[in-house]
């Protein structure tokens, strides 16, 4: 699965985290993600994942990261708006910093 940061792919998403039309009817879903980073350490990724919290900030709220390892995080967030954070994880430098240091995301229930 490519990295929530890398792209949102909105109607996986929508299908894992909301089966039923009643999550649909919201104006916003929580998500939680598992962060491995294979090519850094948590405190590469956490600089370069703070480095676009202002644009990311547009899209989400009530963000917190949890170091779980060296090498590994945890990251939940209320989605505000899907299609704009599926744009901004989709950029050509989020991207190409991602592919660097390894990310691999997993969602969690």
């Amino acid at each position: 699965m490519p990295s929530l940061w890398f792209y949102l792919d909105a109607s996986f998403i929508l299908f894992k985290m909301c089966p039923n039309q009643s999550c649909l009817d919201r104006k916003t879903m929580l998500l939680k993600a598992r962060i491995n980073i294979q090519n850094g350490t948590f405190e590469e990724w956490l600089t370069f994942f703070q480095s676009y919290s202002g644009q990311r900030s547009n899209y989400v709220k009530d963000e917190v990261v949890v170091k779980i390892g060296e090498n590994e995080a945890q990251v939940s967030f209320e989605v505000t708006d899907i299609d704009g954070l599926t744009e901004l994880s989709a950029a050509d430098d989020i991207r190409l910093r991602e592919k660097e240091l390894g990310v691999i995301t997993a969602f969690i229930d």
